[in-house]
């Protein structure tokens, strides 16, 4: 699958979960930002970057990569604080969402970070534990 079909496709399973929990999102007209959607519930307003990954790790949990590269180093950037107010990774397989804080994410200062997909699964204790479970909602 191309990565831009994947990344659609998980901005669709987003934007389903969050209008199934009667938040109204709204989608940019160009793909030329680091905000994937933006979704309203009441007075809350809430910018959000969509992440989608069809990975599993062999200890059952799926990764969030924060660093993104280019073949032309021009292209490359990191995600800033106060560019967005949520990371929303999906994983494909199971149709999972995470729903966490750019801040909690950005804070750590790691170009990546892992979701258990159920708590047994969690075998490695070199990786700070976070299930999917915790992060269901905005």
């Amino acid at each position: 699958m191309h990565p831009n079909d994947k990344g659609s496709l998980g901005e669709l399973i987003v934007a389903q979960n969050l209008l199934e929990h009667g938040w109204e999102c709204f989608l940019p007209i160009s793909h030329n930002t680091k905000i994937d959607m933006i979704a309203v519930k009441g007075n809350r307003l809430v910018k959000i970057q969509v992440k989608t990954t069809s990975e599993t790790s062999s200890y059952g949990a799926f990764p969030l990569y924060l660093k993104k590269t280019h073949h032309d180093p021009k292209y490359d950037y990191f995600y800033e604080v106060d560019s967005f107010d949520y990371f929303a990774v999906v994983h494909l397989p199971t149709k999972s969402i995470v729903y966490i804080t750019a801040k909690e994410v950005l804070e750590e200062n790691k170009h990546q970070m892992y979701f258990s997909l159920n708590k047994e699964s969690q075998k490695r204790v070199d990786v700070k534990k976070r299930f999917v479970e915790d992060y269901k909602e905005l």
